[in-house]
């Protein structure tokens, strides 16, 4: 490919690279030059390209889910990247291939996560971390694609877009003309967005604490637009609502992981409604309704990915993108080196960010 270079092993052949580190909870990353071990069983070496900072990661960092039990780690699991080796029994990938790295499994060996050296210290990873200038990632991680697919496309196919189309084909009884209520406009909300509109939904509601978020939301298909004011009691909260937006909806989709936000969506819910949890709690924190609504036909659905399959799905939606002409500017608000991706991460915690992309190897 144009502009990306292959660089040769070094002298002693060990080959470095430098890597945002999680070292403790609720800190910066740290950068630093890492050893590449050699290669084993499943194993590809990918020069990242880009990548994208995903919320997830984020809840990482703080802590969302508890206690890290295997830190210090990398971080990192949406990216577009070039083959430089591949381990002992790959078949699905060759050196100089353009990949989608995903945390979503496809095909391929399961390979062993590889362990970096920092000096005499283990970095652990998982099968696929990419906040890297390369990466060890285990051939089921890595989709093969054609060359001239646009790297933002390739960055937002390995979640953002098929966890928001597939929701609609695979997660939930969905009819065209239905109702849906998003809960988030930036991140992975977006994508809901975007698939709600190419399903053929009737009404799409967007909630979330940013004006600017839920306007551009509207460039991918959303038509209702509701501004949460933390600030207020949530009775108020619900009182704006209904006195600007009278719709009932057959879904709801959370992407918030906020329970206060998802107990006052499910105020404007149908009987018979799907609630579709996407976002991530604090480990602290409960959801509470009353359980007359699962009477009445609540169907409450946990998901991570929608079913993809990313062998199958990563080609339709570049097709679909490609044949609808969808611009897909957008999508990214913010972007910035390896370098900075602190300051990147803190801009996201402080809600300026729609998606973030690092530019990791890009000329």
């Amino acid at each position: 490919m144009s502009g990306v270079q292959i660089p040769p092993p070094l002298p002693n052949n060990i080959m470095k690279s430098k890597a945002a580190i999680l070292v403790k909870q609720k800190k910066d990353l740290l950068i630093a030059e890492l050893d590449i071990p050699k290669l084993i069983f499943g194993q590809v070496l990918v020069k990242i390209i880009s990548s994208r900072i995903c919320g997830s990661q984020i809840g990482e960092i703080e802590g969302v889910k508890g206690k890290d039990k295997f830190l210090p780690h990398l971080l990192g699991h949406e990216a577009v990247g070039i083959v430089m080796e591949t381990g002992p029994a790959v078949k699905k990938v060759s050196r100089d291939d353009i990949v989608i790295l995903s945390w979503i499994r496809g095909s391929g060996i399961n390979a062993e996560p590889a362990k970096y050296k920092l000096g005499k210290k283990i970095i652990n990873a998982g099968y696929v971390t990419t906040f890297s200038e390369m990466s060890i990632v285990s051939e089921n991680r890595v989709t093969k694609i054609d060359r001239t697919v646009p790297k933002d496309l390739a960055v937002l196919c390995a979640d953002v877009l098929p966890t928001g189309f597939n929701i609609f084909s695979k997660m939930l009884n969905f009819n065209i003309g239905d109702n849906v209520l998003i809960i988030g406009a930036a991140g992975m909300g977006l994508g809901a967005v975007l698939g709600a509109h190419l399903s053929g939904a009737n009404k799409i509601c967007v909630l979330d604490r940013f004006d600017f978020k839920l306007k551009n939301a509207l460039k991918y298909g959303a038509n209702e637009l509701f501004i949460i004011n933390e600030g207020i009691k949530i009775n108020e909260n619900i009182t704006n609502f209904r006195s600007n937006i009278d719709t009932y909806y057959d879904h709801v989709i959370d992407y918030s992981g906020n329970n206060k936000v998802i107990e006052f969506a499910l105020n404007f819910i149908k009987s018979k409604a799907n609630l579709l949890i996407q976002g991530v709690m604090p480990i602290n924190q409960k959801l509470s309704f009353n359980t007359l609504k699962l009477n009445y036909g609540l169907q409450v659905i946990g998901s991570s990915g929608s079913n993809t399959d990313p062998d199958i799905d990563f080609y339709k939606i570049i097709n679909t993108i490609k044949v609808r002409k969808i611009s897909l500017r957008n999508f990214f608000s913010h972007q910035d080196s390896l370098e900075n991706i602190n300051k990147l991460i803190r801009e996201h915690k402080a809600g300026k960010v729609i998606n973030a992309k690092l530019n990791i190897n890009t000329k």
